[in-house]
């Protein structure tokens, strides 16, 4: 079978040591299942049959994609279709009606639900009006049948049909449902438990945004009136609706950004180009938000929630929100009266930083920002203060994560023993002979970090001193301590960094094959719980650093960075979208992925 013909396969499992392999499998277990369901729906066996089959179909479709052709992607949804409304089963035998009711009965309700919004795209033209029949005697407002009319409505109206059938869609309902809702809001007294989800109300109010709607004006008119609400010296329980409704707000614009700019699908039509929202309805909206969302930037207690609509309005026009936010963390560094400015601040730009990186037509300059940055949040890293350490490191590591550092000074009066000194140093710092957990904690992180940025280095310098203090440890104590349950601190110690090295590149750890077989002969048979846990560590880390996948070397670029920047200029590909189609693996004992 040609992988041309195929629906979606899974694109990553090509880039495998063994993709032919995977390919061969792949066809003999779908024509396995293929053949299974075919078997159990002429027997009528739906169960165990039927739930062991389709069971093993999505666990197919996870691993490998529609590793199928479009025939028989469609023979599936006919034989699950038929399947939905199979009639005439056997119920004579007592177990066969049990199973039907402890099995179907449960979650019935929301799987027919997921099955439905699935299938309305595909009724027929004439489908609304058949639904429009079947219930419309259902609506009279005195009776509770008026509840489930509408509750099937929402299920079964299809509202995605595309503008040639609008007069067989929702013209058919829409004014008659207004009608309805406008007399039943007059007639019933609003109480606070029948009041809409904010979800709800921003979805409304960015649904009827458009090219000349007056809806963004009443829209500033009411923050306008509620403008005071919005400051963090109103505290109360209503700051958390008021706060989350820009969050809803903003999101729901975002969303529908992205359902009018996206490419067509075919079982969803796109909106008219008259109704669809404009460059400009995008820069008024961000205008009309931005001031009340920098405000509750600062309000303590919802602090994430604000700093999540700030990221929405930041996706949409990042050169009118970038520039303030930035301008804010700069006056905030050194203010003394006001020091939470800046990790409220700091919270922010964490979330925005490929905003910042990023270079587009509509905002060039935002990578002028990002060297000032770095330097500004210094200061942040405060050794009395936590909170304040802890967002400036989570600012460093998301900026970090998106631009290629790199030394761009001359190196020539460096000198050349510095590697060799912090090596000393880390290594002087860990041979203290024990440690109390939560340090233990911190420095084994430590050792994490500088393994996965240079493994190689790392284990020659800390894995074979460890590896000797354990079986000096072992040599010096008395044959006791296997059977000691109080155990030895440093051994216990020793046995943790060592499982932490293991966590390293399997090619980079069979040079200790010996001496680590050593250690776990020699403290296999321990049984104080803490140092057994940690060499329990030590085999589980030991056992996915060789069987795991892993790229080895991680790179923005595969270009030379160390080369002249007349021949590349590393600043050029800053936050470069991936392309999966891009990625090639090199062969030998790791497998290095180019981006």
């Amino acid at each position: 079978m040609d992988d041309s013909t195929l629906q979606k396969p899974n694109v990553y499992n090509r880039y495998l040591p063994f993709y032919d392999s995977i390919q061969r499998q792949a066809y003999a277990e779908f024509d396995e299942i293929r053949m299974h369901l075919s078997r159990i729906i002429q027997l009528r066996e739906i169960r165990p049959g039927f739930s062991v089959w389709s069971s093993k179909l999505q666990q197919f479709i996870s691993l490998y994609g529609y590793y199928f052709t479009k025939a028989d992607h469609l023979k599936l949804i006919d034989f699950y279709l038929s399947i939905l409304s199979i009639d005439n089963l056997s119920l004579i035998d007592v177990r066969i009606c049990f199973n039907l009711l402890e099995v179907l009965l449960n979650g019935i309700e929301q799987s027919f639900f997921n099955c439905i919004r699935c299938c309305r795209f595909y009724f027929s033209a004439t489908a609304t009006q058949e639904i429009l029949d079947e219930f419309r005697p259902w609506l009279c407002p005195f009776d509770s049948a008026f509840g489930d009319a509408m509750y099937f409505f929402d299920w079964f109206l299809p509202v995605n049909l595309p503008p040639n059938l609008h007069n067989q869609g929702f013209k058919l309902w829409l004014p008659e449902f207004l009608g309805i809702w406008e007399l039943g809001s007059r007639a019933i007294a609003t109480q606070k438990k029948d009041t809409y989800p904010i979800s709800t109300v921003a979805s409304l109010i960015v649904a009827m945004m458009s090219n000349g709607s007056s809806c963004l004006q009443y829209l500033r008119n009411l923050f306008t009136a509620i403008k005071s609400v919005y400051y963090p010296s109103n505290t109360g329980d209503f700051q958390h609706d008021i706060v989350q409704f820009l969050v809803e707000l903003t999101e729901s614009f975002i969303d529908r950004v992205h359902l009018e700019s996206k490419a067509d699908r075919i079982w969803q039509f796109k909106p008219l180009q008259s109704y669809r929202l404009t460059e400009q309805d995008i820069t008024d909206f961000v205008n009309c938000a931005k001031e009340y969302v920098f405000i509750s930037i600062f309000n303590k207690t919802y602090q994430e929630d604000a700093a999540k609509a700030f990221r929405h309005l930041t996706m949409l026009r990042p050169e009118l929100v970038v520039p303030a936010i930035v301008e804010q963390l700069f006056s905030s560094v050194n203010s003394i009266n006001e020091p939470h400015r800046f990790t409220s601040t700091l919270s922010c730009l964490t979330g925005i930083t490929r905003q910042i990186v990023q270079q587009t037509l509509n905002f060039p300059q935002g990578q002028t920002y990002v060297l000032p940055l770095l330097i500004s949040v210094l200061p942040g890293i405060d050794s009395n203060d936590f909170d304040k350490t802890s967002k400036t490191f989570q600012f460093l590591k998301a900026i970090l994560m998106l631009i290629t550092c790199v030394d761009c000074s001359s190196a020539i009066n460096i000198p050349n023993d510095l590697t060799e000194v912090v090596q000393e140093k880390i290594i002087n710092f860990l041979d203290p002979s024990s440690f109390t957990p939560r340090v233990s904690k911190l420095l084994t992180d430590l050792v994490q970090t500088i393994l996965e940025a240079n493994p190689i280095e790392t284990l020659k310098y800390i894995m074979s001193q460890t590896c000797e203090r354990i079986e000096k440890i072992r040599h010096d104590s008395e044959a006791t301590i296997l059977t000691d349950h109080k155990g030895d601190m440093e051994l216990t110690w020793c046995l943790i960094l060592f499982s932490k090295l293991l966590q390293a590149r399997g090619d980079t750890l069979l040079v200790y094959k010996s001496m680590t077989l050593s250690v776990f002969h020699r403290c296999i048979h321990i049984i104080h719980k803490k140092s057994y846990e940690a060499i329990a560590n030590a085999a589980k880390n030991l056992l996915k650093s060789l069987s795991y996948v892993y790229p080895i070397d991680y790179r923005l670029t595969v270009e030379n960075i160390d080369g002249p920047f007349s021949d590349f200029l590393p600043i050029r590909v800053s936050l470069f979208c991936f392309q999966k189609e891009k990625v090639t693996i090199s062969s030998g004992m790791g497998s290095t992925c180019g981006i």
